[in-house]
């Protein structure tokens, strides 16, 4: 039977999604005319193991994505997407595998596949070799024992053996393989050689993610709350030596890359493309999390939210059973979630995870040496010591600059000011500004300089531009620029959307788990978390609550989409 779209077609779609993602990004849009790029699509709940981290020994009871449900995400999803990720707290490899190849080959849709390995041996690898973007092996360690601790109804033998047939497989066919471990207690101690283990086995980028204690039982296996901060960074650094030993790429808690490889995998074009637009959107964009403007998740009874982290309830733009993919892409709660992803006024859970983690400030950007050129032809010497604004400034009004003043009065204060830096930028991004600055005062030590009220008025609202201070010593030079270029955010405040159902902090609200970010930003501690009343109760997701010894395990539940 021919696919319904052709691979021509779907790459004709990703770029007009793309080009269409850009200018709703660049105009801040909250109604976007693009269409999302990724989703996680859980086809059903079912998984082989019953991890630590995520089902502790228990399984849920089974749910299954009806065929009347199936039919609404091809008719209504599946045209648009470029990517699907099959997998929701599951095994994708398992009970809806027919259903999820089905899908992939009839609309042309490539699929992001994350698994656990014990069904992926050769035959499989064979079925899903054309029709898959990535695969990512799910293993956490590559001791047997260790791995039976993390994953109890594993079978570490078959999982390993095919672990081998699967690398060297994905080597030979140039499709890119890897090797996903969650950061535990129980695996800290042997990572470098877990790390060293993917590497001798083929594989050349490996993945360390954060721990998240969605079930409320696996706090005790979080090292980032139980090792010192000194033992978790000689961990980290060991990871990043191995990698280098072994030419490997080691991607370190989702925020971190280390690529050693001499001959790097070339990723497809529709993932280069998407990948260098969130790039851009990291700069132009400070916290403004990729999940949010081009990707969902749909669970098995077709409620959409727009990631794996949103749990009971929360974040929930819909329901395609109910919905179409228009009324909930461009609802209440998604024009809501955009407009606080712009304004930084983040509902409660988002305001604690990583991914509204913002960039820090850069010791150089490429637009530095064109602003310097356009002053004159002297390279600029990074020696001016900046103290305010300091980096990530979100502000009404245009600043002050309070800069430490050099050995001798400058001829010339300038400033550079560049949308996003002008990394990997849309064609009509690529904005720079450079003006010259009048001194309000100077005291000899501490110059103060006036950003003008024209050039602050030409600045977008809620975008980032990363900025540069130059001193002109005399006619020709020498040239001095600022020692960080840091990142300035014309703010405008953005009501709120009645009728959004997103929960605030302000709401004296907390969020059922900590991304990463919350402590991070001495936002709350681990303490404070609250078990809000469940919005929507779920037959599947992970079990919580803590429980004594000798009393039985609580049944509350919780989905997740995260391995």
């Amino acid at each position: 039977m021919p696919p319904r779209i052709t691979w021509h077609e779907r790459e004709r779609t990703d770029q007009r999604n793309r080009a269409l993602l850009a200018q709703d990004l660049l105009r801040k849009r909250l109604l976007f005319a693009s269409r999302p790029y990724e989703a996680h699509v859980q086809f059903s709940n079912f998984c082989n193991m019953s991890c630590v981290m995520c089902w502790d020994g228990e399984n849920p009871p089974l749910q299954r994505m009806s065929p009347e449900m199936i039919a609404r995400v091809e008719a209504e999803l599946a045209p648009d997407l470029t990517v699907i990720i099959p997998h929701g707290g599951s095994e994708p490899l398992a009970l809806t595998w027919d259903e999820t190849r089905q899908m992939a080959e009839t609309y042309s849709v490539e699929l992001g596949l994350t698994t656990n390995a014990q069904f992926l041996d050769e035959k499989k690898f064979h079925e899903l070799e054309e029709i898959v973007e990535a695969i990512v092996l799910s293993i956490d360690s590559h001791v047997p024992g260790i791995f039976a601790r993390i994953r109890p109804k594993g079978r570490p033998d078959k999982v390993f053996e095919n672990v081998a047939t699967t690398a060297r497989l994905a080597a030979e066919r140039r499709i890119d393989c890897i090797f996903q471990i969650v950061f535990m207690t129980e695996n800290a101690a042997l990572l470098p050689e877990t790390v060293a283990y993917a590497a001798d086995t083929g594989i050349s980028m490996v993945n360390v993610l954060q721990l998240v204690d969605f079930n409320g039982r696996s706090g005790y296996s979080d090292p980032l709350q139980h090792f010192s901060a000194e033992y978790v960074q000689w961990t980290k650094d060991l990871c990043i030596e191995t990698a280098r030993e072994k030419k490997i790429g080691l991607r370190w808690l989702e925020h971190e890359t280390y690529d050693f490889r001499d001959n790097p995998l070339r990723v497809k074009p529709h993932r280069q493309a998407n990948e260098e637009l969130d790039h851009w959107a990291k700069y132009a964009l400070p916290g403004y999390c990729k999940y949010v403007y081009s990707r969902l998740r749909v669970h098995a009874d077709g409620e959409i939210a727009p990631c794996g982290w949103a749990t009971e309830g929360d974040l929930t733009l819909g329901n395609i059973g109910a919905q179409n993919v228009e009324q909930v892409w461009n609802g209440v709660n998604a024009r809501d979630l955009r407009r606080a992803h712009l304004t930084a006024d983040y509902p409660t859970l988002c305001k604690t995870c990583r991914f509204t983690d913002p960039v820090p400030a850069r010791a150089d950007m490429p637009f530095v040496t064109e602003a310097q050129a356009m002053i004159c032809e002297a390279e600029a010497d990074p020696v001016l010591a900046v103290i305010d604004p300091p980096h990530l400034s979100r502000l009404s009004d245009a600043p002050l600059i309070t800069v430490e003043t050099p050995y001798e009065p400058p001829v010339g204060w300038f400033m550079a000011v560049s949308l996003g830096g002008g990394i990997d930028a849309p064609t009509d991004a690529d904005e720079l500004h450079l003006t010259a600055l009048e001194p309000r005062s100077s005291d000899g030590d501490v110059s103060v300089l006036r950003v003008p009220t024209d050039l602050w008025g030409a600045l977008r609202t809620n975008m980032g531009y990363w900025w540069a201070l130059f001193a002109l010593m005399a006619d020709g030079g020498p040239l001095f620029r600022s020692t960080d270029v840091r990142c300035l955010i014309r703010h405008e405040a953005i009501e709120r959307i009645p009728g959004s159902t997103l929960v605030y902090p302000d709401q004296e609200a907390r969020p059922l788990a900590d991304l990463g970010g919350a402590k991070q930003r001495g936002w709350l501690d681990r303490d404070s978390l609250q078990r809000r009343p469940r919005v929507r109760p779920k037959p599947s997701g992970l079990w919580s609550g803590a429980r004594p010894v000798g009393e039985k395990r609580s049944r509350r539940r919780v989905k997740a989409d995260v391995t």
